[in-house]
């Protein structure tokens, strides 16, 4: 776990991928393949302790990466088909993801500045399918390039609060 006081004193990331210098210099877009990381809105002052898990780490990135996204951005999570679709042992990962959705069609109503947030939602993927084949029996995986283009949307469109599904 780690303490946020405060953007000043943000030196350390709950995510081995994302380093402070990330956070030094303003993004046009943040987005998280299920890592961790997050930030407040404004409207709490204290600090802020964060888990290591799936989905505050996600919600983390939002909170934590907000001040340094320039204005008019985006802020992309990742949720998942198991929301919807359900799998053996997968009801933490159906909560996980249905928390993610939500928390992103929620805070596009408090996020300020013109940042809009939005999640995307894919299958398993055609280049993880052999590890992830047992668990998504009747499944259909999909490549890379819708993934990639419903990624693009969300950072690059105009929508906000979204969930684009990519299955």
């Amino acid at each position: 776990m780690i303490s946020i006081t405060g953007a000043v004193s943000l030196r350390f990331i709950a995510s081995s991928d994302v380093t402070s210098e990330f956070f030094e210099k303003e993004q046009d877009f943040l987005y998280n393949q299920k890592q961790h990381l997050l930030m407040d809105f404004g409207q709490r002052r204290k600090p802020w302790v964060i888990k290591r898990t799936e989905l505050q780490g996600q919600v983390n990135l939002a909170l934590i990466g907000h001040p340094y996204v320039t204005d008019g951005g985006s802020i992309t999570l990742t949720s998942g088909i198991i929301k919807e679709a359900f799998i053996p042992e997968g009801t933490s990962s159906a909560l996980v993801n249905g928390a993610i959705e939500s928390f992103v069609a929620s805070a596009a109503f408090e996020i300020d500045r013109g940042i809009r947030i939005n999640a995307v939602s894919p299958n398993a993927l055609v280049g993880s399918w052999d590890a992830y084949a047992p668990s998504f029996r009747g499944f259909i995986p999909v490549g890379d390039a819708p993934v990639f283009a419903a990624y693009e949307k969300s950072v690059f469109g105009i929508m906000t609060g979204q969930t684009f599904k990519v299955w």
